[in-house]
């Protein structure tokens, strides 16, 4: 943190010093001197007229790209008039002409310092100081630097109280209020701030439920909250509860839990989920107030302080987060809406504060107030705002019974997730709920739309993609044809071989880093986005699916930090809620997923090992494959292997295999004839890696240093990432892969040396590859079969590859299995399990 920075939050503190200042010793000051509670009140209906006025201040005075230094400016000039008045007032003899020049300084203080703020200032002056990926931890702890500030306020309006000198605190505000004023000043436009026009977009423009809570559960918060909070000590000493500066006393030490609640909102964030703090902690307030009214003594009153502590430090900067989703026009527009009615129910119960307080017994006419208000409050909710309530019942609910949490156990742990086309299973079961994609693949094996609405076939080189408006990330974003576009050109530049369909895009070799002109997909509305192709493809649908190839949010970072996690910027339903070295927590939907290698007494495990029935044929298969440049003798073995392929399955309780291509195809495999026991296997010494993914793979080991003792086998166990890397130096290895299920380019290119591809399994045979291209033709990639299984003949026959077996993957908890997706395990979705 720089020293501007923290100067900044210092000055926010002592701000908030001033204003508790203020908000204190003034109304209770003038009160207590007038005898009236009534003089108190007042000093809180100016504020919300002028604040309520201050809501027609028309945009065309807001200039975005000068808003600091106008606010500043605003400020400044604000305070300088305020330090004459307060001067003025100091001066004054008579309470009637203090009185006046009070009500002329609140005026002022609400219109520049409480209204224009709260439509466009408030909710980005953070942004002068602090870049955003740092704001909403800069909003909890400036919050509760402000309850510091406000405590220490507090204290002080005791102090002046007792001693007769609170019309001070007019003096005292004006220079914290010229202090913030030149602090601003020395602040700068945040980087988003300075992008053109079209950043616009990146912002949700549509209001969510939570934004419409906000328009409710505010304005009713503040009127109850005006018919006593302001002048509570008055009525603890009428009531007598305590002394008027006992009770400031206490009202600044039961801030403090607010203040650590305040720095730990992120805690609080991350453990209770950011719509209890919005629906619940509110509500803790208002009934608090309703319990110290039926029975006030000095527990209820300090109930009371801490809720209302807690709305301060919790609710607020949960409020300040779900409004900063909103583009900045809507905010404005939404900023607008909420201060007028804050200031009509500040002003509504200010009003209804007179009466209160001048009619008969004040204590009665309260409760009678309170009940009617909070009947018409909770019959609104019920009748035009069911979802509000049915939110809030199942936050309290929630919040009584923490959610159990759903415990998967997993072969790796990886808590640096980057962008690549060769993610572990482990890896996609997180991207799978915390990315958006265009399309998946349900569980009937048919396309599943997600961020693709429709597709319009222009012609059979060229495509309109209209993309699903209604589409919202767990942060309410939308995915528009910016951040599609933006996602085709980082894959093209950076990833090519994710998907065949990128290479085939018109431009796509000369869309590099530096250019990407003439670029075959470009945006033509703001949910629409055009492909032009090189080359005819009549599956271009379904070229485009791929568990790895994510969303990209443009205007957004590309990875973001969650604990000890860096992993793709977050464009899913679900969301990392945490992680550490050891796990990984996923939050979807208010349901909770764990991650872990540590095996769970409730967990699930995924295993090929299962008693579940499966109605569709695996996709997955299990094979050894040749290093091409180890030596003839490799090759016998792999020819043993191939023939062997029974046993060896059998031995791992999976179903065998004669083919590497997935057996839900339904090929007929009769030209591929096993030869048992036909093939003598010389003594030699063999380096074989074994992907740690592979199930039960000790068996593996034990089973062929049996199977074949003239052999010196020397094995080694690695992580799925650096499989590829470590296999290259071996003689041969064992893996198992889930191929594009609807593209056998993608299938076959791993054993060839196409440019840009994978191409160490380059065999280099001349009757391989011409059978490789023949399936490249656009017209054989989907129908050729017997070509295929030539090409599958080829590679078992030279000792290339030996394929062994079909896994069949399940979800196990105790006796009970879940079969996974079909399309196999890249397309698992953890979101489906359940707590039963």
């Amino acid at each position: 943190m720089n020293n501007l920075q923290k100067a900044f939050l210092f000055t926010s503190c002592v701000s908030a010093f001033g204003d508790a200042l203020l908000y204190l010793a003034l109304p209770v000051g003038l009160g207590l001197t007038t005898g009236k509670v009534e003089d108190a009140i007042t000093l809180f209906l100016i504020p919300a007229i002028f604040m309520f006025a201050s809501s027609y201040v028309s945009e065309r005075f807001v200039r975005p790209k000068r808003l600091n230094l106008d606010y500043g400016y605003v400020l400044i000039s604000l305070a300088l008039i305020e330090l004459i008045i307060s001067v003025l007032c100091i001066l004054a003899e008579g309470i009637t002409e203090k009185k006046y020049l009070m009500y002329l300084f609140v005026a002022i203080y609400s219109f520049g310092k409480e209204g224009l703020p709260k439509i466009y200032y408030n909710f980005e002056v953070y942004k002068f100081f602090f870049s955003e990926d740092h704001y909403s931890k800069v909003v909890a702890k400036t919050k509760s630097l402000v309850i510091l500030g406000g405590l220490l306020g507090m204290c002080s309006s005791a102090v002046l109280i007792e001693l007769r000198l609170w019309e001070y605190s007019l003096l005292v505000d004006s220079f914290t209020f010229l202090a913030l004023g030149l602090i601003i000043l020395r602040g700068s436009l945040p980087k988003e701030q300075e992008k053109s026009e079209e950043s616009e977009l990146n912002g949700v423009n549509n209001l969510s439920t939570e934004h419409k809570y906000i328009n409710f559960i505010v304005p009713f918060y503040i009127f109850i909250s005006s018919l006593f909070w302001p002048f509570l000590p008055l009525i603890n000493q009428r009531l007598g509860v305590a002394s008027i500066s006992h009770s400031i006393l206490l009202l600044a030490a039961f801030k403090l839990p607010g203040i650590i609640a305040g720095f730990k909102f992120e805690y609080l964030k991350e453990k209770l989920g950011m719509l209890k703090l919005l629906y619940i902690t509110p509500w803790l307030a208002l009934f608090a107030t309703l319990t110290y009214m039926l029975s006030p003594s000095l527990i209820s009153y300090l109930v009371v302080i801490l809720t209302f502590s807690l709305v301060e430090s919790v609710y607020w900067p949960a409020d300040y987060s779900v409004r900063d989703q909103l583009n900045t026009s809507l905010k404005i527009k939404f900023n607008k809406l909420n201060l007028r009615l804050f200031a009509l129910f500040q002003g509504l119960g200010c009003l209804i504060g007179y009466a209160i307080f001048h009619f008969g017994n004040f204590q009665t006419n309260m409760l009678y107030v309170f009940y009617i208000s909070f009947t018409f409050a909770l019959l609104y909710l019920g009748i035009t705002r069911i979802k509000f309530l049915s939110l809030l019942l199942v936050s309290i609910l929630s919040a009584c019974n923490p959610a159990s949490t759903i415990n998967i156990v997993v072969p790796n742990i990886n808590d640096e997730i980057r962008l690549s086309n060769t993610l572990t299973y482990s890896e996609t079961i997180i991207t799978n709920v915390t990315s958006a994609h265009l399309l998946r693949i349900d569980k009937k094996l048919n396309l599943a739309k997600e961020v693709l609405g429709s597709v319009e076939k222009v012609s059979s080189s060229k495509f309109i993609l209209n993309l699903n408006e209604d589409y919202r990330t767990f942060r309410g974003e939308e995915i528009n044809a910016s951040d599609v576009v933006a996602t085709f050109k980082y894959y093209i530049q950076n990833l090519p071989d994710t998907m065949r369909v990128l290479n085939s895009i018109k431009g796509s070799v000369e869309c590099n880093k530096k250019n990407c002109k003439n670029f075959g997909v470009k945006k033509i509305g703001k949910f629409k986005v055009q492909v032009e192709l090189k080359e005819p493809n009549p599956n271009f649908l379904n070229d485009l699916i791929s568990p790895v190839f994510v969303i990209i949010k443009e205007g957004k970072p590309l990875y973001e930090k969650v604990g000890e996690c860096t992993l793709p910027y977050q464009t899913g339903r679900g969301h990392v809620s945490k992680c550490t070295k050891k796990f990984i927590e996923i939050t979807h939907h208010g349901k909770k997923y764990k991650l872990s290698k540590e095996s769970s007494k409730n967990g699930f495990t995924i295993t090929p090992v299962g008693k579940g029935n499966s109605n569709v044929p695996s996709l997955t298969s299990m094979f050894f494959i040749k290093n091409p440049t180890a030596n003839a003798q490799v090759s016998t073995f792999m020819r043993a292997l191939s023939s062997d392929r029974e046993a060896l399955a059998n031995h791992l309780k999976v179903a065998p295999s004669k083919t590497l291509t997935s057996s839900w195809l339904g090929f007929d495999t009769t030209i591929l004839k096993d030869k048992q026991n036909t093939i003598e296997v010389p003594a030699q010494s063999l380096n074989i890696v074994i992907a740690k993914s592979i199930p039960e793979h000790q068996k593996v080991t034990s089973y062929l240093e049996s199977r074949y003792p003239q052999i010196d086998f020397k094995f080694n166990i690695v992580p799925s990432q650096n499989f590829f890397q470590e296999a290259s130096k071996a003689d041969l290895s064992l893996l198992w892969l889930t191929p594009g299920y609807f593209d056998f380019y993608d299938l076959i290119s791993i054993f060839d040396c196409d440019p840009n591809r994978l191409c160490w399994y380059n065999f280099e045979d001349i009757e391989l590859q011409k059978q490789i291209r023949t399936l490249r033709r656009p017209e054989n990639r989907y129908t050729d079969q017997a070509t295929l299984l030539k090409v599958e003949k080829l590679l078992q026959e030279k000792g290339y590859l030996a394929p062994i077996g079909l896994l069949n993957w399940w979800l196990k908890r105790g006796d009970k299995f879940i079969s996974t997706h079909p399309a196999g395990l890249f397309m698992i979705d953890i979101t489906e399990l359940d707590y039963d």
